[in-house]
């Protein structure tokens, strides 16, 4: 996994990077009223087509805030509004996430 914007996170020195299929399995849950106004499932797929409508360059990322649980998104350009946080309907799922990911290497920048 090779992030596309990590020298431009803020967070860089915190954020945890995962694959963004599993922050979207993690996070399926529930149903959302999407811009027509219907109801729809929040699942994979969905998050999925929004979240790569965002751009062609994407980093799925939680941040780790402890007790306060974790921040989750996307990442999708240099600038520092460009990012898509997601609400965390599965807080136990994204934990194991966190922990199946807490330890892999990611690209820095210089190395």
């Amino acid at each position: 996994m090779q992030p596309h914007w990590h020298e431009y996170n803020p967070w860089a020195d915190r954020v945890v990077y995962v694959p963004i299929e599993e922050l979207a399995d993690a996070l399926a849950g529930g149903d959302i009223r999407n811009v027509d106004g219907d109801v729809v499932p929040m699942d994979a797929e969905y998050l999925l087509e929004h979240w790569n409508s965002l751009g062609d360059h994407l980093d799925a990322y939680i941040l780790p805030n402890g007790q306060l649980g974790h921040s989750v998104g996307i990442r999708y350009g240099a600038e520092g509004r460009e990012y898509d946080s997601s609400h965390n309907p599965n807080p136990d799922l994204v934990d194991e996430l966190l922990e199946k990911y807490r330890d892999q290497p990611h690209y820095t920048p210089g190395r």
